[in-house]
């Protein structure tokens, strides 16, 4: 079985650059070797050119253009390798008799924006021009302006609905009510009700992720304890979830009372998802490990 992972960069204005300029310099040998075959199959004699010939000639363009020697040899091989591949897959469809998918074309310059056009936006953009009009200037999209401004330390502004804006909104929202649909939220924000009602709307029975009120947790030295939801239980105040330990509730549903918060109930076998009242011990927190001596019957025992 074969595996492939894809990675986000997330790379600095200086990487990016970096990155740009490897580009454009194996773009550039790429569309050379690819016009030098061009050339070679529309001579009358229709020389080949196959990637050996081409890579030999390596050492030679590293040694005449100074933008070459910056890459690895490797990688620029990997290029002509590339080109290569191309031409076989190429020629070998028109042999079989097969459409050809595409010939070998020149690698196009990406549609990113100069130096100069970067400082430009900038400057148009802190007037209040808008991404997209400046996008639309400059012949790219507006995520490219809007990289762009932040690789410049631009701080963007919030779109904000203008009164009409607002009001459009407002009448789609009448309207989607009036039809029995939800409003769409663009522009708007949910108060702290609407929240609330979406919280509860799919809280408990309701989600379609309801486990029954039980969960497990992974304990420390292996094993798993059971955790079921209290939501009424007097110590659910001190914590952030509404889950407590099945066996606290075990042993306090045995002695009719709450635990302090100073007692802890041990598992005797050793089991931690076995909550048997037989299997539970009540001891005080301090003497969790050793010889203990239950506090209520007194009985004492050695917990390993």
């Amino acid at each position: 079985m074969r595996r492939t992972y894809k990675f986000l960069l997330r790379p600095t204005g200086q990487q990016t650059a970096a990155l740009t300029t490897m580009l454009r310099d194996h773009r550039a040998l790429y569309n050379a070797a690819l016009q030098e075959r061009r050339d070679a199959y529309a001579h009358p004699s229709k020389t080949q050119i196959r990637y050996g010939d081409q890579s030999a000639q390596l050492k030679e363009i590293r040694a005449f253009d100074p933008d070459q020697v910056r890459w690895s040899f490797s990688s620029q091989q990997a290029t002509l390798r590339r080109l290569n591949l191309a031409f076989q897959a190429f020629f070998r469809r028109v042999k079989a008799g097969e459409t050809p998918i595409a010939y070998a074309c020149l690698m196009p310059r990406p549609r990113a924006l100069t130096a100069e056009q970067e400082l430009d936006a900038v400057a148009a953009y802190k007037t209040g021009r808008k991404t997209a009009d400046l996008a639309e200037q400059m012949g790219c999209s507006p995520k490219t302006i809007t990289a762009a401004l932040r690789r410049h330390g631009v701080v963007l502004r919030q779109s904000t609905p203008s009164a009409e804006g607002r009001a459009r909104i407002s009448a789609a929202s009448k309207a989607a009510w009036a039809a029995g649909k939800a409003p769409p939220m663009t522009g708007r924000r949910h108060s702290s009700e609407s929240r609330e009602r979406m919280r509860t709307a799919q809280a408990g029975k309701k989600n379609p992720g309801w486990s029954g009120g039980i969960k497990r947790v992974k304990a420390n030295g292996g094993g798993y304890y059971i955790y079921r939801l209290a939501p009424d239980h007097p110590s659910i105040a001190a914590k952030s979830t509404r889950y407590i330990a099945e066996h606290r509730l075990v042993m306090e549903a045995h002695l009719g009372r709450y635990l302090e918060a100073n007692e802890d109930v041990h598992h005797r076998n050793g089991i931690k998802h076995d909550n048997r009242i037989e299997n539970l011990r009540l001891v005080v927190h301090a003497d969790h490990f050793g010889g203990v001596r239950c506090p209520h019957c007194r009985e004492e025992f050695e917990i390993k």
